[in-house]
C-alpha cells in the first residue's frame, strides 16, 4: 500500500456566498397555514355540534369557512402550495357540514320544547 491509499481525499472547502444553490430551483411556496386552520375548525365544527348549545360549532364552521377562503387566495396568489387546496376544501366543508348540522339540531331542539311546553299546557287544562 502507498501512502495515498492510506489518505483520505481532501475535504472541498467553502462554498462562496453568491454560489448557486445545489439542489437548484427556488423552493416550493410554504403549505397554507390557513388552510391548515380551515381543516382543524371544520373538524372542531363538525364533531361539537351538539356540545354547550354550539357556542363551539358556531364559531369554529365560521372561522373554518373564513380561513378556507383566505387559504384560497394565497393558493391562487401563489403564495402558498397548490397541495393545500385539498385541506382548505375539506375545512370548507366540514364547516359548512358543522353549521348545517348545529341549525337542525337547534330547531329540533326548540321543536321538543314547544311540544313539551304545549302537551304540559295541554295537561293543565283538563
Amino acid at each position: 500500500m502507498t501512502s495515498q491509499d492510506q489518505n483520505p481525499p481532501p475535504l472541498p472547502g467553502p462554498v462562496p456566498v453568491d454560489a448557486p444553490p445545489i439542489v437548484g430551483g427556488p423552493l416550493p411556496p410554504p403549505q397554507s397555514n390557513a388552510a391548515v386552520a380551515s381543516m382543524v375548525l371544520g373538524i372542531v365544527s363538525c364533531v361539537t355540534f351538539c356540545m354547550c348549545y354550539g357556542v363551539v360549532t358556531i364559531p369554529c364552521g365560521i372561522l373554518a369557512i373564513v380561513f378556507a377562503r383566505q387559504a384560497g387566495t394565497d393558493i391562487a396568489a401563489g403564495r402558498a402550495a397548490p397541495a393545500s387546496a385539498g385541506m382548505a376544501r375539506a375545512g370548507r366543508v366540514c364547516g359548512i357540514v358543522g353549521l348545517c348540522i348545529t341549525v337542525v339540531y337547534h330547531i329540533i331542539l326548540i321543536g321538543f320544547m314547544i311540544f313539551a311546553v304545549a302537551t304540559d299546557l295541554a295537561a293543565s287544562n283538563r
